[in-house]
């Protein structure tokens, strides 16, 4: 990670101030620059690719998992202010792609981030490739682009936000709202949304320890209108459908850690089912520097014109990152 500092008025500061506070706050004597990102290459084989042609094994490699960017700290007479931009190649054909790319205010956010729906949750996997966990709760909504309002009151720190529809953007926009509290040794995070198609999402989240290990569980229940969620699960209007999740990180030395998990989901009309289970070992000969192994068996019931069809798919990955 390099960090560059920037002391009165500069070309940056100005850049990103100047154009959103014209006549009004501007950052002070004190502005500092990020740079961060990762290098990475992602090798799998699948057994029973049924993505592509069912029965066959498929080896890919992949670099989606690169990203760069940089986020920008500063103060205004409004708060503290903030920026992001970061990208991947996760887009078409591993074109680049904007994850990131919002500014922030004191308590008001503007841009495209992680939904309130999945921020402050834990995955079940943070996989992200196109065999990745569908069920578990911060695994079903991506990044959007969002006007949020951000409070704390009472130990609990709650946030408000109107979303763009990934889906439909035919009448309005999703209203989502997220709090994050503690009790005891765990910190929870409860989730409500309520979608442009008229589709309800509410769902939880426990993170703890164990002594051992850091685990969590999660939970989402799915109210559907639209006819989609939960991953397509939940694939028909007036469906409704539940997702339950869990998992554990393991400490094994300066170096060595490992992970363990799984999801389950159910639709409550056409009997779609998913189970998602996952381990990883990561070993970290350096600070910047880690090699992972992940196995991933995803089993898939879908029910069409009442006709259930079945697939299983196990998934080796072993991913090589760099973080600088």
């Amino acid at each position: 990670m390099k960090t560059l500092k920037l002391l009165g008025t500069s070309a940056l500061v100005a850049a990103l101030a100047a154009p959103a506070f014209a006549s009004g706050p501007e950052v002070g004597d004190s502005f500092t620059v990020t740079f961060n990102g990762r290098t990475g290459l992602d090798i799998y084989y699948v057994i029973d690719d049924s993505a592509f042609a069912a029965g066959d094994d498929s080896l890919y490699m992949e670099q989606q998992y690169t990203r760069f960017g940089f986020t920008a700290n500063g103060d205004t007479a409004m708060g503290a202010f903030k920026a992001r931009i970061e990208g991947d190649f996760g887009g078409t054909n591993s074109n680049f792609r904007i994850r990131h790319a919002y500014g922030q205010v004191g308590p008001i956010l503007a841009g495209q981030t992680d939904s309130l729906l999945r921020t402050g949750t834990p995955y079940v996997s943070d996989w992200g490739w196109d065999f990745g966990d569908a069920t578990s709760l911060g695994n079903n909504y991506f990044r959007t682009q969002q006007l949020r309002y951000t409070t704390s009151a009472g130990g609990v720190k709650l946030a408000v936000a109107v979303e763009d529809n990934a889906v439909s953007n035919d009448d309005f926009f999703d209203v989502t709202a997220n709090a994050q509290f503690s009790v005891g040794p765990a910190s929870l995070v409860a989730v409500m949304g309520l979608q442009e198609d008229g589709d309800v999402v509410v769902g939880g989240a426990a993170s703890f320890s164990l002594g051992i290990a850091d685990a969590f569980v999660t939970a989402n229940y799915f109210d559907s209108n639209g006819g989609s969620g939960l991953g397509g699960v939940v694939s028909t209007a007036g469906d409704t459908g539940l997702g339950l999740g869990a998992g554990a990180y393991f400490p094994a030395g300066d170096n060595l850690s490992a992970y363990v998990g799984g999801s389950v989901a159910s639709s409550g009309d056409t009997a779609n089912e998913q189970t998602y289970l996952t381990a990883s070992l990561t070993w970290s000969p350096m600070a910047q520097y880690s090699i992972i192994g992940q196995l991933h068996y995803i089993d898939t019931t879908t029910v069409a014109a009442g006709v259930a069809t079945q697939s299983d798919q196990l998934v080796f990955d072993n991913r090589w990152m760099y973080k600088f």
